[in-house]
């Protein structure tokens, strides 16, 4: 149980250097190929999440239902890597990778303005002043849709961390 916290805050690190790479453009790495290190920023946000679940797992043996209904609920992450269980797929065969091209924007009444603090790795480089940019998005697909990287990984930060929450013993 005392893992729980921990690789929710790692999950937290590596997405915030994910926005940071989508936001600034440039690579973190001397890797120079920011698509590469998306996915690789994907994969160490996967496995938190797979790791901080299955901490609450071995922590609440007697609520294996719950564990069960969240797992099935969430088989982009959690699912066995046939049916698009990222982190099994990145783990075990191959990798999940992330890509700028051939991203198609949502229709005008779909499109969600993210309001998140800037990563700190990037503050010392832009003014603190509200301005909107549009820029390229991280995305991967799933089922036939692609999904945004950071957004998605956010969403699901915050759908893990309920149900840890509600169990009253995080």
């Amino acid at each position: 149980m005392e893992l729980i916290a921990p690789k929710l805050r790692e999950a937290e690190f590596f997405l915030e250097l994910l926005d940071a790479l989508e936001k600034g453009g440039k690579p973190l790495s001397n890797l120079e190929a920011p698509g590469e290190e998306a996915s690789f920023l994907l994969s160490a946000i996967t496995n938190a999440f797979y790791s901080a679940l299955d901490q609450w797992r071995k922590a609440h043996p007697k609520k294996d239902k719950a564990y069960q209904r969240f797992v099935r609920d969430h088989p982009e992450i959690y699912g066995h890597s046939k049916i698009g269980g990222w982190r099994n797929k990145t783990v075990h065969e191959l990798h999940v990778s992330t890509s700028f091209e051939g991203y198609k924007p949502p229709p005008g009444d779909q499109v969600a303005l993210a309001m998140r603090p800037t990563p700190k790795i990037l503050k010392e480089e832009c003014d603190e002043s509200l301005s909107l940019s549009f820029a390229p998005y991280f995305y991967f697909e799933f089922q036939g849709k692609q999904l945004h990287a950071v957004d998605w990984c956010y969403q699901h930060l915050h759908v893990l961390r309920t149900f840890i929450l509600e169990t009253n013993d995080y």
